[in-house]
């Protein structure tokens, strides 16, 4: 058995080293990739205003021509204007590819969990005591984070919270765009990581706030850490407990609804 033992750890380890090697090609090949997509991008966003503008010459053109029963020029100008107009659409269709290819691969490339650092949170109201952000004494108070350079889509949020017999209510989160509301209840194995929801980041999302809706009565909850996952990644099975959605969902629009989408834009 000892023998067996020593023959299979070498092979072991060589497995791992192989795992790790084709790991870091693959990231080094998704790197190259997003770098040669960025430049395709930027060469046709630069691209398509100049086309655009010999479209619209030559639609001048054709006009004039045709006023000035110049219809052979006028013909030509039209063909060659809608050949520009093609090329366009095709230049667009292509454009979102590149766009969604790209983003694909920054989500691949992100950490399993990104962490908002507590300390890093803008406090309107509540405050930071003992590693928590407590003191969420009044609705509208509030903790902001800037977010690091994220793609565009959804991503569940974490938070590792307590709340006592007499705290709990409801708390939003929001972004640029969309917002998601949960209730907190009292959680009485102390400390917990709870999945909020899923919050979906617009392109131009810069922040997250952390607002109290409600308060059941001195203060809302104790928040000890604050994550974002992104949803292609799977969340460890009896980790987290989901907290329930307020109002219908966990993401509410801004006008009642039977059935409210998984994320709606803020009002």
């Amino acid at each position: 058995m000892l023998a067996m033992s020593l023959v299979h750890r070498p092979v072991l380890c060589a497995l791992a080293l192989l795992a790790h090697s084709a790991a870091a090609q693959k990231a080094q090949d998704q790197r190259v990739e997003l770098s040669e997509l960025e430049f395709i991008r930027q060469v046709i966003s630069q691209s398509m205003p100049v086309i655009k503008q010999q479209a619209l010459d030559l639609l001048s053109l054709e006009q004039k021509a045709a006023a000035a029963r110049q219809y052979d020029t006028a013909i030509q100008a039209r063909e060659k204007r809608q050949a520009l107009e093609l090329e366009l659409l095709r230049l667009d269709k292509q454009l979102q590819g590149l766009q969604t290819r790209e983003q694909a691969l920054k989500a691949m490339q992100l950490p399993d969990r990104i962490e908002l650092p507590l300390a890093a949170a803008t406090l309107q109201g509540p405050k930071l005591q003992g590693g928590e952000i407590t003191s969420w004494s009044r609705p509208g108070a509030s903790a902001t984070w800037t977010l690091p350079s994220l793609p565009a889509g959804g991503y569940e949020v974490v938070a590792k919270l307590r709340c006592g017999p007499l705290e709990g209510g409801i708390l939003e989160l929001r972004e640029t765009k969309y917002f998601l509301k949960a209730t907190l209840s009292v959680s009485s194995q102390g400390a917990q990581e709870q999945l909020l929801g899923t919050l979906k980041l617009s392109p131009d999302a810069k922040t997250l706030t952390l607002v109290a809706s409600s308060i059941l009565k001195d203060n809302l909850f104790n928040l000890s850490g604050l994550w974002l996952v992104p949803t292609n990644r799977a969340l460890p099975p009896g980790v987290w407990k989901r907290v329930p959605p307020s109002e219908g969902g966990a993401s509410a629009a801004p006008s009642p609804a039977p059935s409210p989408p998984a994320e709606a834009p803020r009002p």
